[in-house]
């Protein structure tokens, strides 16, 4: 690379660091309250579980069906 391009690219990044630090610097706390969202992600356990547990049996049963298929189609 050219001298030139890599003083572009230099302060490129210090223009970028500098605006992260600016950002971290001046970012006011979280006051926002997640509580309710938690709650309703907890919620969501048991049907998700449900939901992966059917998939997985319908795999073992298309898996066991082309198993057999095979064993005893010959």
């Amino acid at each position: 690379m050219t001298k030139k391009k890599l003083l572009v690219v230099g302060l490129g990044l210090a223009a970028a660091a500098g605006s992260a630090m600016a950002d971290a610097a001046g970012a006011p706390a979280s006051t926002i309250d997640t509580t309710a969202a938690v709650q309703q992600i907890n919620g969501l356990t048991v049907g998700i579980s449900a939901i992966g547990g059917a998939l997985i049996a319908v795999a073992v049963l298309a898996l066991g069906y082309r198993l057999m298929k095979g064993f005893v189609g010959r």
